[in-house]
């Protein structure tokens, strides 16, 4: 009896990012993670990250995957 070993090619045939927005609030040990396209302005306005990046923004998030991973991310 002969045995064929069987060969199988394994290739990925599509990807992308999902990109994460950290929140921060004065609550002890409340960091959050939020996928950038669920983020909304109300969650941006309580973000505390603002007092260490004042140039934190949903539009600078998305501005930064644009620029990093172009179409991959949306």
């Amino acid at each position: 009896m002969s045995h064929k070993k069987r060969r199988f090619v394994e290739k990925v045939t599509d990807y992308g990012v999902r990109p994460l927005v950290s929140h921060v609030t004065s609550e002890p040990g409340d960091v959050s993670a939020y996928f950038l396209d669920e983020y909304t302005g109300q969650l941006e306005a309580q973000n505390e990250i603002t007092s260490q990046d004042p140039e934190f923004s949903i539009e600078y998030c998305t501005d930064l995957c644009d620029s990093v991973w172009g179409d991959l991310w949306n």
